[in-house]
């Protein structure tokens, strides 16, 4: 799962312990029940699927399939402008058939795509209390990828629509102070927001052995469909990894993540000191036989469910600031910080040639995650704003 779907369940379960929750996906509920194992408490969810509602037919079933698409996104949205939406056209009516059906206190909307269904809720249930869960500031991603007329297009229309969410929501949820202040900047302070942020499921005990300082290989995880992450990792192999090999020839690195690397991505992963694995079933082997895992990004937002999955997982991190960003740590206690590619590389070598600090870092991240990014205390502290505001 990547970093959002990551939240979205973990939110969900939260939830689920807490109140009586309808859940609508586009994945069978067969396959989410797979989930119930890792998050149990999702059992005792309602789950809707689109992919299994008899959805009557309306005046533009007989259309063409394309035709048919178009002219329904216009109709539900009294938007004449824009391209179809497939995940708002299969969700639309499986939310007006809940609406009619139910009385919510709450909806929860994990997708700016998705404001589209506000007209719908507003006019169908106006008491509702409708919080939209940000866990990315899109417009900052989007201005970091500006390259042509289309994509700055693309950003403008994000910027604008981030800034009228305050028109369209009662909350917002964000993964760190500094999403809080951007959001809050951009809504001129009328969007009520709190700070919900990424967590992690934490060990009873802390896995990060001395043995493991015998080898040298440093883990980067993290999906390389996120544009960030590749822009990264290519910083990287590219400016960094070649200095570590100058210094410590016998270092490896290891990349774990499912998506295409792209080319230029792929000939750095090809070289003979880089393992690159893909996607895999379970990333905590790669954590717990590596010396530390490193996130070297130059952009995104959020918080990075990668840098507190290794700090939970006991893993020492070597992250550039951006990379750790919105994370409330300590830099030198439980995790090493570094920007400039020279810094970096003697970094990396500072904590394999120093296991008595690397364990020392290890020991403070599972520590600060345990007390502070912990699920269940996201959880207490969601419950806690929801039932103060119902």
């Amino acid at each position: 799962m990547n970093g959002g779907m990551v939240r979205c369940i973990n939110l969900l379960h939260q939830l689920s312990k807490n109140f009586e929750v309808t859940a609508i996906m586009h994945q069978h509920t067969s396959e989410f029940k797979n989930a119930f194992t890792a998050y149990p408490a999702l059992a005792n969810c309602n789950m809707v699927s689109t992919k299994e509602q008899k959805l009557k037919k309306d005046l533009f079933s007989f259309l063409p399939p394309k035709i048919a698409s178009a002219l329904r996104q216009r109709y539900w949205t009294g938007n004449l402008l824009g391209s179809a939406n497939l995940h708002f056209l299969k969700i639309y009516p499986v939310v007006k058939q809940l609406l009619h059906r139910n009385k919510f206190d709450y909806i929860v909307l994990e997708d700016i795509l998705l404001m589209s269904l506000v007209p719908l809720i507003r006019k169908m249930q106006p008491a509702v209390k409708i919080v939209y869960d940000a866990y990315n500031v899109n417009a900052r991603l989007l201005k970091t990828q500006i390259t042509d007329s289309a994509s700055e297009k693309k950003y403008y229309e994000m910027f604008k629509d981030e800034c009228n969410l305050y028109k369209q929501v009662d909350a917002a949820f964000v993964c760190s102070e500094t999403d809080l202040k951007e959001l809050g900047e951009m809504n001129q302070g009328r969007l009520n927001c709190i700070v919900v942020p990424n967590g992690v499921g934490v060990p009873e005990v802390n896995n990060y052995p001395a043995e493991t300082l015998k080898n040298n290989e440093i883990l980067f995880c993290g999906s390389l469909d996120y544009e960030p992450n590749r822009e990264g990792l290519i910083w990287f192999c590219k400016n960094v990894f070649p200095k570590v090999l100058e210094l410590k020839s016998d270092v490896k690195l290891s990349v774990v993540g499912k998506g295409n690397p792209g080319t230029e991505l792929m000939q750095y992963l090809q070289h003979p000191s880089v393992h690159y694995h893909g996607m895999v079933p379970d990333v905590v082997p790669y954590y717990n036989q590596a010396v530390l895992a490193v996130v070297p990004l130059l952009s995104g937002s959020g918080t990075r469910l990668k840098v507190l999955e290794a700090m939970g997982l006991g893993t020492p991190v070597l992250s550039t600031e951006i990379g750790a960003e919105g994370i409330e740590y300590t830099k030198d206690v439980n995790i090493v910080i570094a920007d400039e590619s020279e810094v970096f590389a003697q970094k990396i070598i500072y904590l394999i040639n120093n296991p008595a600090y690397a364990v020392s870092i290890s020991k403070a991240a599972y520590d600060f995650v345990s007390n502070r990014y912990n699920w269940n205390i996201i959880g207490t502290k969601m419950k806690s704003y929801l039932l103060q505001h119902s």
